[in-house]
């Protein structure tokens, strides 16, 4: 029969038996804990910054020092970061200057292409009214085209002169947010943009298995959702190193060294461990042909204990 397993935030789940799998059900992919382990960062950034919107200072805080020792020592500037910014006038106001400076950012981007347009028009016109002239003799026409032309090529300067102004106006306001931003320059990113995470196929089944199993995770799913553009690749997950120490024991010792040291398990061949191991193959006439069983002196017969390399992840 399935039985429960406790999640986080006070969340269970229904697992299948085990001998209706395969494999171990609570067994992850190694590497699925640091995807997870790095997707719930942006989580915890962006948690802490609307429970401060929200005037929940204290719980903010008390958030960010539960799981600071998980993200400092890889996110140091982040937290750091965070540090900085512990009261609601300070997260609402950094939230007004980040949609001010996007607010900005879309005008200068709007004149710039209005500036484009005009500036094409005025070469059209500066062309036909520089081949009109370039004729000896001007019709009546001809004249009154470039009386026309004339004030429509002063009305299109004014419109760019303006536009320059206003652009530059604009500019010198960006400059005066950005340099207020500046302090903090993590927040201002995240803030401003959508936190790009890219995660395997089964890290995203455990993600959404997790957040879709109770309905008070789903402000989680909001924030995922809203916050964060997630890149889910069809592939397992990246290959994880765990840190370890592998030392080699020495038993005795002599000028310094050890006689004998740990010979790690190694997919080598039985005559070439006998060599290693100091057997005289050559009086056995083995050449590497024979059968295992007839390998009387080889290391299959005389064998010692291999140890594996043990660490934890």
């Amino acid at each position: 029969p399935p039985h429960t397993l406790s999640l986080p935030l006070g969340a269970t789940a229904a697992i299948p038996s085990a001998s209706s799998l395969k494999h171990d059900p609570l067994l992850l992919p190694p590497s699925s804990k640091p995807e997870l382990l790095a997707l719930s960062f942006p989580l915890l950034v962006h948690t802490y910054c609307e429970l401060l919107t929200c005037g929940l200072e204290h719980t903010a805080l008390a958030l960010l020092d539960t799981y600071r020792h998980l993200y400092e020592p890889s996110h140091p500037n982040e937290v750091a970061d965070l540090d900085k910014c512990q009261s609601t006038k300070t997260i609402v106001t950094l939230n007004e200057d980040v949609i001010a400076q996007s607010v900005l950012h879309s005008e200068m981007r709007l004149l710039n292409g209005q500036m484009g347009l005009i500036q094409k028009k005025i070469l059209e016109i500066e062309t036909e009214v520089n081949n009109v002239k370039s004729k000896p003799q001007k019709s009546p026409d001809e004249e009154n085209f470039l009386q026309e032309q004339s004030r429509r090529l002063l009305k299109y300067n004014d419109c760019l002169f303006r536009h320059r102004a206003k652009l530059e106006e604009l500019s010198s306001k960006n400059e005066s947010l950005t340099k207020k931003l500046l302090a903090l320059p993590f927040l201002r990113r995240a803030r401003a943009l959508k936190w790009n995470i890219t995660i395997s196929t089964s890290s995203f089944g455990a993600l959404t298995g997790f957040v879709s199993s109770r309905d008070e995770l789903l402000p989680m799913s909001a924030l995922l959702q809203s916050r964060c553009h997630l890149i889910v690749e069809r592939r397992d997950p990246l290959p994880f190193c765990p840190p370890a120490v592998l030392e080699d024991v020495s038993i005795g010792k002599e000028d310094g060294r050890g006689k004998e040291s740990v010979r790690w398990a190694a997919p080598l061949h039985p005559v070439a461990r006998a060599i290693e191991a100091g057997e005289d193959i050559d009086q056995s006439g083995v050449d590497g042909s024979e059968p295992h069983h007839q390998l009387a002196r080889s290391i299959l017969i005389h064998s010692e204990s291999l140890p594996f390399p043990k660490y934890r992840l």
